[in-house]
């Protein structure tokens, strides 16, 4: 009986705290990049009008390297999201109004505003993140015969 009270308690007291350090988050971690990520509004926060082409140049450099190591990087017409990001830098630089982005294969992808690719940049950046966290929840239900409506 006295060992069978021990075992219980010691399981008890086991559970408490293991309980109690996974409830423990220390407040000097940063937040996760997707969890910072769900709370932009593209439309918003890639603004170039309101936020100005180097504030929305800075949050696609901050989210694309992510979007790179997770293997999610966009692409839009072979152009993939680093090129526009690398063009609009070079862009400023330079002083242009337009920018030329190429393909991976080194082919012209096309001549854009400075405005515009700094928005397309930033957007496919956040979008990419964006649609890897929704897709763990709602992957399912683009199946057939799970009744999502397109």
């Amino acid at each position: 009986m006295k060992n069978l009270f021990n075992i219980s308690l010691a399981l008890v007291v086991g559970f408490s705290l293991f309980g109690c350090a996974k409830l423990y988050k220390p407040s000097n971690q940063s937040e996760s990049p997707y969890v910072s990520v769900m709370k932009l509004h593209v439309r918003d926060a890639c603004n170039v009008q309101k936020n100005g082409v180097n504030k929305v140049l800075t949050l696609a450099q901050k989210y694309n390297p992510i979007d790179i190591k997770e293997g999610i990087e966009f692409m839009r017409f072979g152009v993939p999201t680093s090129e526009y990001i690398r063009a609009t830098k070079q862009a400023i630089k330079d002083g242009s109004k337009t920018v030329q982005v190429y393909t991976r294969k080194g082919k012209k992808g096309g001549k854009f505003t400075v405005a515009f690719a700094a928005w397309r940049s930033c957007a496919f950046a956040v979008a990419a993140l964006q649609q890897k966290v929704e897709a763990k929840s709602t992957w399912k239900l683009a199946m057939p015969g799970t009744g999502f409506k397109y």
